[in-house]
Parts: structure tokens; sequence; C-alpha cells
């Protein structure tokens, strides 16, 4: 049986991806998110809001391999 390597990475990467999906919405920080929207107002924006930042990886998966930074 022949097994490659590179097969194993996709597919745990696909894995984290499916298991993601399936999970639950969050609910458990909807207060500090009210908070935020009373910080910023009709006027500003949120994403320079301190919560933002906290919650991005959290809110979005970034695969491991496949990376879209430029080579520089």
């Amino acid at each position: 049986m022949h097994c490659s390597v590179a097969k194993l990475v996709v597919d745990a990467e696909m894995c984290a991806v499916g298991y993601r999906m399936a999970e639950s919405p969050r609910w458990d920080d909807a207060d500090e998110a009210m908070e935020a929207v009373h910080d910023v107002g009709s006027s500003g924006h949120y994403l320079g809001h301190p919560r933002t930042q906290a919650s991005f990886k959290r809110a979005f998966l970034m695969l491991k391999l496949f990376d879209n930074n430029s080579i520089e």
C-alpha cells in the first residue's frame, strides 16, 4: 500500500475545514459585541476596534498549507 505525505497534509487541512464548518455559532460573547457596536457608533468602523482585532483568528480559518502571502 502506498501513502503520499502531500495527500495526507491536504486531507488534514480539509478535515480542519469540515470540522470548523460543523461547529455551531458561538453566542457567549454577544454582550461584548453589542458593547463594540455602542463604542463605534454610526460614524466609525470596526476594523480598528480592539474586540475585532482580538477575535479575528477565531472568526476566520487561516489554513497553514494554502498560504496566499507574497514571496517578498
